[in-house]
């Protein structure tokens, strides 16, 4: 639970304030793609996440039951040396060391998987989806906010400047320089937006096995409650 709170605490603010800039910057379309991407990408990312909070929550009832064999080995020692119960003990003990590594293979097995995908979607597809938006104000100057405006207006008042400064691609040096000021700064709003919704995905994985754990705890209060 704290460590929850530094990997979505900040994330958040930074996706207010990156979503702020970029929405001044780009105009509401690109707010709207945003928006819909971060949707699309967390129901995607819902459906195909494995339930780890159960998972975590039965990880931790077989290693309490695997702890148990060894609580009941101490407690009984005398019992079973006594009596030579030393093979069957080991083979309790081995049958509950190799369910608890076969469960534990299948877990990690699951989020291997689970993190490839994820890794894909936010690091890659974000990306490129980000360059896509990071171009409206030069295709979609309409719909690109202050850059579009500023594309717009550089439009208008480059008849006069275009006899006298040209190249050869038939565009003035000033609305080049303009153009890749602005994409960098939409690309630096967009790879750290892309970070703090990075973390912010990662950390519903974070808040799924926080509620795993929770779930063991009040098991663990409702017994001694049952047992008063």
């Amino acid at each position: 639970a704290a460590s929850l709170y530094s990997s979505l605490g900040k994330p958040f603010v930074d996706l207010l304030v990156f979503n702020y800039q970029l929405h001044r910057s780009l105009g509401p379309l690109a707010l709207s793609g945003l928006l819909a991407n971060y949707f699309l990408t967390a129901t995607l990312l819902r459906r195909l996440s494995p339930p780890f909070g159960k998972l975590k929550a039965v990880e931790g009832r077989r290693e309490g039951e695997f702890r148990g064999l060894h609580a009941r080995l101490i407690a009984n020692a005398e019992e079973v040396a006594f009596y030579g119960g030393d093979a069957m003990e080991k083979i309790w003990l081995d049958k509950g060391f190799k369910d608890l590594r076969n469960w534990m293979e299948g877990i990690y097995s699951l989020k291997i998987r689970y993190n490839m995908l994820e890794d894909f979607i936010l690091k890659y597809s974000w990306s490129a989806f980000g360059y896509l938006i990071t171009s409206l104000p030069v295709f979609l100057p309409v719909w690109g906010g202050l850059g579009g405006a500023s594309e717009l207006s550089a439009t208008s008042s480059s008849s006069a400047a275009a006899l006298d400064h040209t190249r050869s691609n038939g565009k003035s040096p000033g609305r080049a320089e303009g153009r890749m000021k602005e994409f960098i700064t939409n690309k630096r709003l967009m790879l750290s937006l892309a970070d703090a919704g990075g973390r912010m995905m990662y950390s519903l994985k974070d808040l799924s096995e926080l509620a795993g754990y929770t779930s063991r705890v009040y098991t663990l209060i409702s017994t001694l409650h049952r047992v008063h």
